[in-house]
């Protein structure tokens, strides 16, 4: 379910980065926030550039997110992370472009060690899935500084909670060059 928001994305490749541009439309009845400030753990770490890689291989698929990461089910996390949030309007557009460096290699929040062979690959598809969430009426914004960005702080109100969702676009016909596992 989108909730009234629309992906669209393209991407360009060059020799040495792949350049996702993305832009959210909003059709939504009430304010949406985008989960595509991901971080290293501090507000001033949040780097819009900051991206969890997944490879399907049986696809030939690369899935780039921006959204509250999957907990992992092999090990406890006791504090889980959560992206901060870009505001969204009803009415409203929001753009952004990714530079992916070339070749593409995995990367996710809950990393463990994988010692498995890697190989150098070509695949032809890149999907991007964007987390996001309506917020709930009466819910009221307090802002924090961190480095040069303004970072907005949604604060639902007691006993309600935001409709979350997630937004996914494709685009195949491609040429990735990707670090993955062997096949």
């Amino acid at each position: 379910m989108s909730h009234g928001l629309e992906l669209s994305m393209r991407v360009d490749i060059d020799p040495s980065v792949a350049r996702v541009h993305y832009v959210v439309k909003s059709r939504a009845p009430r304010v949406a926030y985008l989960l595509n400030l991901l971080h290293l753990g501090t507000p001033e770490s949040v780097d819009p550039q900051l991206v969890y890689v997944e490879f399907e291989p049986r696809a030939r698929m690369v899935i780039v997110e921006k959204r509250v990461p999957d907990l992992p089910t092999d090990r406890n996390v006791y504090q889980p992370v959560a992206p901060y949030v870009t505001r969204l309007s009803p009415g409203g557009e929001f753009a952004e472009t990714l530079s992916l460096a070339l070749p593409i290699r995995e990367r996710r929040e809950y990393d463990g060690a994988d010692d498995r062979p890697l190989a150098h690959e070509r695949y032809n598809t890149l999907r991007l899935r964007l987390g996001y969430y309506l917020a709930p009426e009466g819910t009221r914004e307090e802002y924090q500084d961190a480095g040069e960005r303004r970072l907005v702080l949604p604060r639902v109100p007691p006993g309600t909670r935001p409709e979350f969702g997630e937004l996914v676009a494709e685009q195949s016909a491609l040429s990735l060059s990707v670090i993955a596992p062997k096949s």
